[in-house]
């Protein structure tokens, strides 16, 4: 890959595929099903069995067609972590067809779930709402950014659909997102912020740090987008189901005139472009500790930014430390489109013949409290996963001016 890096403080893009087949969950659903009902049979016209009917390589040969049939699809609702599980504890596709339903789960991460999995709850009155914003504050000031000292794994893969590089000139180039590369690291967690020790670096990709980049997950994100609601418009919108519980969905938008959130981008290692974007997006709070369970962020660039469709997703979930559970980061979604080659050092070799799209999938696992192990909690009862909230004190020092009064819902 060109000596490109793509530093974005927290976030990426919105895809915007072409030549998709738009499809519901429902739809997806019903093409697995169909798939499945195909590998219950086997060459003679014969229900199979057993498991041991085929193998894994016989498996992987037949999911090929399927696997571009996948791939060619663009869901018109976001496919959940939880729809996603069931789909693969109910049909048990093979390895190659689940990673195009995470893929698929990926590009549709900025879109609504669907109406069938929206619980029907009345909206919150304005002092509920009120009060979860409020809360909202005191957890991610008081709460997220002052969590113990822990160690974690952070795995990131990054796509994009640049061309291959292939020695065949008649070679077609890709137009689907595919792997160009993948790093695991160990980071800390210390006195309120993320450390990453390079040394215990792995990486699957001979350039790691080249492309899209995101940070922010534990806290400085979420921090940045609270702190600027106070110049921006916000409401509630629906009720969700996230992998932390019960959560109360706003929408809010933040001008570029109160915006503090930062894209840059370059050649590396030197940046070239910076800019603090309006953006919108949503909030997923819990209604009763004001955990941040669900964050979105999507700029509002300008049609001359050398890089368009900056967004973001972070989602996150509880996890035991020591004895106590905390909301920490599970999975992070950063997107991006690259409209220009930067490091080109003619000005009129910049223009890329088409857009590139970058996507990078980062999750974090086996957190450590330092002396102590972890689990990530997955309860069924998704209302008792969120921790109970900082007790707030005289010397509130967390910016609750910035909190705006919601709009009455009636």
């Amino acid at each position: 890959m060109r000596p490109l890096i793509l530093l974005l403080l927290f976030a990426a893009s919105l895809l915007n595929l072409s030549v998709a087949e738009r499809v519901t969950v429902l739809k997806l659903e019903k093409a697995i099903s169909a798939n499945a009902a195909k590998h219950s049979t086997n060459s003679s016209g014969q229900i199979r069995k057993n498991d041991e009917d085929i193998d894994l390589l016989q498996q992987l040969a037949e999911d090929d067609d399927f696997v571009r049939q996948l791939d060619a699809m663009e869901l018109t609702e976001r496919l959940t972590p939880a729809a996603r599980a069931r789909l693969v504890d109910l049909y048990k596709p093979g390895p190659h067809v689940q990673q195009s339903l995470e893929r698929l789960a990926d590009r549709s991460g900025l879109l609504d779930p669907p109406s069938s999995e929206i619980p029907n709850l009345p909206p919150p009155n304005p002092a509920a709402q009120r009060r979860m914003l409020v809360l909202a504050n005191r957890y991610v000031f008081n709460v997220l950014s002052h969590l113990p000292n822990f160690f974690a794994t952070r795995s990131t893969s990054r796509f994009d659909d640049s061309p291959f590089t292939i020695a065949f000139k008649d070679a077609e180039p890709s137009k689907e997102l595919h792997l160009v590369g993948s790093s695991t690291r160990e980071i800390t967690f210390q006195d309120g912020k993320e450390v990453t020790n390079s040394m215990q670096a792995k990486r699957a990709s001979s350039s790691p740090e080249a492309g899209l980049a995101s940070h922010g997950e534990f806290g400085p994100e979420a921090a940045i987008v609270l702190f600027d609601l106070g110049n921006s418009t916000l409401d509630f919108h629906h009720w969700e189901h996230t992998l932390g519980g019960l959560a109360a969905v706003y929408r809010y938008t933040v001008p570029r005139s109160g915006s503090h959130y930062e894209v840059n981008y370059g050649c590396m290692p030197i940046s070239t472009f910076h800019d603090t974007p309006g953006y919108h997006g949503e909030l997923a709070i819990a209604p009763d500790t004001g955990a941040m369970l669900r964050i979105t962020v999507v700029t509002d660039g300008k049609k001359s930014d050398p890089i368009s469709h900056v967004a973001s997703v972070i989602e996150y979930g509880p996890v035991e430390l020591g004895n106590r559970r905390y909301v920490c980061p599970l999975r992070s979604i950063a997107f991006t489109v690259e409209e220009v080659n930067v490091c080109a050092r003619k000005a009129h070799d910049r223009k890329l013949p088409r857009p590139i799209t970058m996507l990078n999938r980062t999750t974090f696992t086996d957190y450590h409290r330092l002396g102590s192990s972890s689990r990530v909690i997955l309860d069924k009862d998704q209302d008792a996963t969120s921790p109970p909230p900082a007790k707030p004190d005289n010397t509130d020092n967390s910016p609750q001016s910035n909190v705006p009064m919601p709009k009455d819902p009636n």
